[in-house]
């Protein structure tokens, strides 16, 4: 077993690179198995919030943020929902979305279960905005959809592990 790590750093963006290898015998290089998972924020106080005020879908406000930023907003707590809403316009996208099993998930692949639905919601539509007067609460709102959004931007990590 064999593994190394390296830290790189692009667009003001930290990457923590692990990689393991690891030698089972009868299996050649052609069968390598390479996985990697995307670590999001730290607990630090190394995130930040950017509300941008750009009219678009959650899909193009998702790659908006991925480009720009970091990732479109997830929300860990009601301290950070508190923080997301101040001084934000109603309805702007967050980072929830319904994957393909019908399961609410966040676009940085956080494990964060905090939800915070405003009353009948969510209902049929398969992605959340945030809504500055309802609290805070959340609407699922058709993703086609155009609205302002709100990034996140911080430290990733890239776990990157090679199987044999």
């Amino acid at each position: 077993l064999a593994s190394s790590s390296s830290i790189m750093s692009t667009n003001n963006k930290l990457f923590f690179l692990t990689v393991q290898t690891s030698y089972v015998p009868g299996l050649s290089s052609t069968n390598l198995v390479m996985s990697s998972m995307l670590h999001g924020r730290n607990g630090g106080n190394k995130s930040r919030y950017i509300f941008v005020n750009k009219q678009k879908t959650w899909h193009e406000a998702q790659s908006y943020c991925r480009e720009h930023h970091t990732d479109l907003a997830s929300v860990r707590n009601w301290w950070e929902n508190r923080k997301i809403k101040a001084g934000n316009d109603d309805n702007f996208w967050i980072g929830l979305f319904k994957d393909t099993n019908d399961w609410w998930e966040w676009s940085d692949q956080s494990s964060s279960s905090f939800r915070y639905w405003n009353s009948n919601q969510p209902d049929q539509s398969k992605c959340a905005a945030a809504s500055v007067k309802d609290q805070g609460q959340w609407h699922d709102i058709e993703c086609d959809e155009q609205r302002p959004f709100i990034c996140h931007e911080s430290e990733l990590y890239l776990m990157y592990s090679i199987l044999y």
